[in-house]
């Protein structure tokens, strides 16, 4: 028996086909999403975490710092002296990612500088007087104001400045040194109480020993940043395969003119584990056009692909397919600098952004 085929049922096939090639990753995705709402980090009086909700710690105390420069010091202060009479240990805090648990004291003192978050801008000096409790997320739309972006920055925004200089964490910006680099001189609190001004002339061997010093030195009060212009790029991506990866950089840095950030991405889906990468580079456009700083776009749905690839090859699979199909959306466009610098780290969190109860 003979079916006649017709273009209508041709038409109709193909749109189921279609429906269930896309029914898939979206109905995959809406699961995800459903299911990522439920995911909130809990804090126990007396009990923190960092980031990574890995290390429970009992603490004895969480002190806030006061807003106010000159009634924090005086804050401190006493507190140094109150743990020095009490034999208990001070850590700092701020937005908590300085993970692996060596960054909180057991039973000790625990100061969240958070609120300690003030900035003075100086425009002519291309410098930046921040409270080491600030967010990069509260920095970046301040400078933005005068026009104006941080030097050296990783890729998300979600860290506290002084826990940023405390690591002394490198930057996506091509061959440059960590933000260690870019500090002119910050004021810190020692052990004794002292208020010590540190830079690369004064006090400047505990200047080069709490860059990177965790804390061990003293508490960070605020330091001077040198800043630089909220430039404009174009975006340029190329999908190669991950064993030429070093040598396309090198490629690309030498030809790119004014190539001045860059990151990669390689793909760790099951069936072609690491064998494709990402790479996104920024060259420095020459008409210095300002363009105005906006948010960014789809959080919820970049989130929502990165979550989908844990725990699933299907997952990984879409999350690289998008992630190739994007480069070509991607490519040629024109981002300021603030702009790349303002993708927080929600999305990469296994748990939702609530902060502990005493760090909000």
């Amino acid at each position: 028996m003979k079916i006649k085929i017709t273009a209508r049922k041709v038409i109709w096939a193909g749109l189921w086909v279609l429906l269930l090639l896309v029914l898939r990753p979206v109905s995959f995705l809406i699961y995800v999403y459903a299911k990522d709402q439920k995911t909130l980090r809990k804090e126990n009086m007396g009990i923190i975490q960092d980031a990574s909700n890995l290390n429970q710690v009992k603490v004895d105390t969480i002190v806030k710092v006061l807003k106010d420069p000159k009634e924090a010091i005086i804050q401190i202060r006493d507190l140094i002296k109150k743990a020095g009479e009490q034999g208990k240990s001070i850590s700092t805090a701020g937005a908590q990612h300085t993970m692996g648990g060596h960054s909180i004291c057991k039973h000790g003192i625990v100061l969240n500088m958070k609120t300690f978050n003030y900035m003075k801008v100086d425009t002519i000096r291309n410098l930046l007087l921040v409270g080491a409790g600030a967010l990069w997320a509260e920095v970046i739309p301040y400078l933005e104001q005068y026009n104006k972006s941080v030097r050296v920055m990783q890729s998300n925004n979600s860290f506290s400045v002084g826990g940023s200089i405390s690591v002394n964490y490198h930057g996506w910006q091509a061959n440059s040194p960590p933000i260690a680099s870019t500090v002119e001189s910050f004021r810190l609190i020692n052990p004794s109480g002292e208020i010590l001004n540190c830079s690369r002339i004064e006090n400047s061997e505990l200047f080069s020993l709490a860059l990177g010093g965790y804390g061990l030195f003293g508490v960070i009060m605020d330091l001077q940043l040198k800043i630089t212009d909220n430039k404009t790029y174009i975006s340029k991506q190329y999908i190669i395969k991950s064993k030429d990866y070093f040598s396309e950089f090198k490629k690309h840095l030498k030809s790119g003119g004014g190539f001045e950030m860059a990151y990669g991405r390689i793909n760790v889906n099951h069936d072609h584990f690491m064998e494709e990468a990402i790479l996104s580079t920024y060259v420095l456009k020459t008409d210095m056009t300002k363009k105005n700083l906006s948010k960014n776009t789809y959080p919820a749905f970049r989130r929502t692909l990165f979550r989908a690839s844990v725990n699933s090859d299907y997952g990984k699979n879409l999350r690289w397919s998008i992630e190739k199909m994007a480069v070509g959306v991607v490519n040629g466009r024109e981002f300021p600098r603030n702009k790349l610098f303002g993708e927080g780290g929600r999305s990469l969190s296994k748990y939702r952004s609530r902060l502990y109860r005493y760090f909000t």
